[in-house]
């Protein structure tokens, strides 16, 4: 699936969770690790809004993160 991202080829995948979005918001029950222009916090709630044509978000949630600490995460867009 990754070397179809760059053509935009990756969003038809049965597995790809597409969305449009002006806000995003990550809900987890326990804080998880998150960097920020190059420096690290954690949270366990987390919003961005988003300028139109200026962030491209890709998250796998069944790879192995070291640093998800967290058994349920909720990622929604409004």
């Amino acid at each position: 699936i990754l070397l179809k991202v760059p053509r935009g080829e990756h969003v038809s995948h049965p597995k790809v969770k597409y969305y449009q979005s002006k806000k995003i918001i990550i809900e987890a029950d326990s804080k998880s690790a998150y960097h920020l222009d190059g420096e690290l916090f954690f949270d366990n709630h987390f919003e961005i809004d988003i300028l139109p044509g200026k962030l491209n978000f890709i998250y796998n949630p069944s790879a192995k993160h070291y640093f998800l600490n967290t058994k349920k995460i909720k990622i929604g867009a409004e």
